[in-house]
């Protein structure tokens, strides 16, 4: 049995379904699944969703005939003009959202994980048997996963961390496997990735077949490339949902830090001195990074969409004493995947949703924070949410802070007040990172001073640091 799985779609307009549809004709008709699962986030905001669902659901049945949907939390997210979140609309158009299912000899169970109001995990307890294929938009905690194991799942499916991502239950009999996103573009510049599941007898084979972004110049026209995907294993907290471990601890002299925003624990010689929890995130996506400041060691430690109790929008990522774990700055960002960059008694951050934020060491506090993100219509297509993709770069500081954002804009700020004072549109080249990925790490463009005076160098691209033009 061979099950076509695309995930995380976060379709936001008319555009944006037809290429979606473009792209899922184009790998149905070439790898003739037997089945479509799609595991939720389909549409960006529950607006786009009451908007386009219909359209969609249709589009796909005609496409192909046997689908499964499961809910996203996006599909209910983000209401306006008087609407309440998208659980009740979501099952108005796909009632299967959590239900039992039989295709081709195999039984196949899906949940609305990111609705409490399903209360999908009595569900998944009281209904759940021996060989089903367990589907859900995110990641289920270890604990229920083993509870999952026990009872003889097969597999389980889901999306949501727009990156593939194996987790085993504690006996190691069953694997949850985290799906790379259809989504066009957008957020972290993603390849449209359709996974397949081939199911022979106990043996599962997990491959991807990816459509790389075509240059924007160049119609919109499907390339298919497929890869499988390596085992990387990994365990998390048993008490914490999501919360995984994506990176190894971070080692000092005798010192060891383990964890994240979440829930970060400190051991010295082996011993756990301290256990601390920062605020509550759906990801701890960031290594910790450590840094000296006047001859004390602190921790930078991020998640992503993380709020701390006091906090009214995101503050996902903390400065915390090193030794102690004491709190000495909430940085308001809705996450961290680059390396701050430090210049004496400044340090720059760039955060996931392009926020650039300097702070002064001596006093802990924020001098200014302004944005990378940049709106042009040319790139509208394939940046739903914020121009640019997710801030996923180191900045560098000069005469001037600069930072690059993942469509590979350049802006320069004031280093003293932080106000935009150059931009350069689309001027350097990026990888293809995934903004959850362990293999991201700390970003992929880390701007460095060249030999030549005055001259920052992104990659192959040069920028004159004072004056704010570009140098060839």
């Amino acid at each position: 049995m061979r099950i076509g799985v695309i995930t995380d779609i976060h379709i936001f307009n008319q555009t944006s379904l037809n290429e979606v549809m473009n792209y899922i004709k184009i790998h149905i008709e070439n790898k003739k699944p037997d089945l479509m699962i799609c595991l939720g986030d389909i549409f960006d905001k529950v607006t786009s969703f009451i908007t386009f669902a219909p359209k969609f659901k249709e589009e796909c049945y005609k496409a192909f005939p046997h689908w499964i949907f499961v809910y996203g939390n996006h599909d209910g997210e983000y209401p306006s003009n008087g609407e309440t979140e998208g659980w009740e609309h979501f099952l108005k158009v796909f009632p299967e959202a959590q239900s039992r299912h039989h295709y081709h000899g195999t039984n196949f169970i899906s949940v609305c994980d990111l609705e409490e109001a399903s209360d999908y995990h009595n569900y998944l307890v009281k209904n759940v048997q021996a060989n089903d294929i367990v589907l859900s938009h995110g990641p289920f905690s270890q604990n229920l996963l083993n509870i999952l194991e026990e009872k003889g799942a097969a597999l389980a499916l889901n999306g949501h961390t727009h990156v593939f991502y194996i987790q085993e239950g504690t006996r190691k009999k069953l694997k949850q496997y985290s799906m790379p996103c259809l989504r066009i573009g957008g957020m972290n510049n993603e390849p449209a990735c359709m996974t397949y599941v081939e199911i022979k007898n106990a043996d599962i084979q997990i491959t991807c077949q990816k459509t790389p972004l075509p240059k924007l110049e160049e119609p919109q026209i499907g390339k298919l490339e497929s890869f499988e995907y390596p085992d990387n294993n990994s365990s998390g907290f048993q008490d914490e949902p999501r919360y995984w471990l994506f990176h190894p601890p971070l080692i000092k002299d005798n010192y060891q830090w383990l964890g994240g925003y979440s829930r970060l624990q400190c051991f010295k010689n082996k011993q756990l001195i301290w256990d601390k929890t920062y605020g509550h995130c759906h990801f701890i996506s960031t290594p910790l990074y450590l840094f000296t400041h006047s001859n004390k060691d602190y921790l930078v430690v991020s998640g992503t969409w993380g709020k701390s109790d006091n906090a009214g929008d995101f503050d996902s990522a903390v400065i915390v004493d090193a030794l102690t774990g004491e709190v000495k700055l909430y940085l308001p960002v809705v996450g961290l995947t680059a390396e701050p960059y430090i210049q004496n008694d400044i340090m720059v951050v760039m955060g996931q949703w392009h926020e650039v934020i300097a702070i002064d060491l001596r006093t802990m506090k924020i001098m200014w924070q302004n944005t990378a993100h940049v709106n042009h219509p040319y790139f509208e297509w394939r940046d739903n949410r914020n121009g640019g993709g997710w801030g996923t770069n180191s900045p560098i500081i000069g005469t001037h802070v600069w930072a690059v954002n993942l469509r590979g804009d350049v802006i320069g700020f004031d280093k003293e007040t932080g106000q935009r004072k150059f931009i350069h549109l689309n001027y350097v080249k990026v990888f293809q990172p995934i903004a959850y990925s362990q293999m991201l790490a700390c970003g992929n463009i880390k701007p460095k001073f060249c030999h030549q005076k005055d001259i920052i160098l992104f990659e192959n691209q040069k920028i004159n640091d004072v004056t704010g033009e570009k140098a060839f």
